[in-house]
């Protein structure tokens, strides 16, 4: 069951990446014909963090041997998952900023400024969790890592909510 815990984990995550990827590129990001080698490309990125999230979190909670090491982010599949993240966030970014510039409405740029913060918390808060995490005492650093992973994926989940929610989009 906790393997189970911590893939649906690294699942969420993956579905809130796509989300936000969806909601900066559209429907293109899909359908369109010629957006099949970055569908392809971002699948792969998707699916590369789902995987080795994954193992490590899994790798994490049975080898549990009460050092102060932070197994996944100092070793190279910690760094993959930075720099996967860090990618997502650097295309999720590029493709709001082009659609902003392309709207003309008010209301449907202040969505787009609010689904790029939602994207910003998300895909930013990893690496400064892990910047932060190495300022802590070793004795503290897994409790308030664990802390601030989620309450950061709680505030974009949140901030995602209310600019996705259906009374919201209609107006826009």
């Amino acid at each position: 069951l906790e393997v189970l815990g911590q893939v649906l984990v690294c699942l969420s995550k993956a579905s809130l990446s796509l989300l936000q990827l969806l909601v900066a590129k559209g429907w293109a990001l899909v359908y369109a014909p010629d957006h099949l080698w970055q569908r392809q490309v971002l699948l792969g990125i998707i699916a590369g963090l789902i995987v080795v999230s994954a193992a490590c979190e899994i790798h994490t909670d049975f080898s549990n041997d009460w050092s102060t090491a932070l197994y996944l982010y100092e070793k190279w599949p910690g760094t993959v998952i930075l720099l996967l993240n860090a990618a997502l966030f650097v295309e999720a970014w590029r493709s709001m900023r082009r659609t902003y510039c392309g709207e003309a409405s008010k209301e449907v740029r202040v969505f787009y400024i609010s689904v790029s913060a939602a994207c910003a918390v998300h895909f930013l808060s990893l690496p400064v969790v892990y910047v932060l995490a190495t300022l802590l005492s070793p004795w503290v650093r897994a409790k308030y890592v664990s802390r601030a992973e989620v309450a950061s994926r709680l505030a974009a989940t949140l901030l995602l909510a209310f600019v996705l929610r259906p009374s919201r989009l209609d107006s826009v």
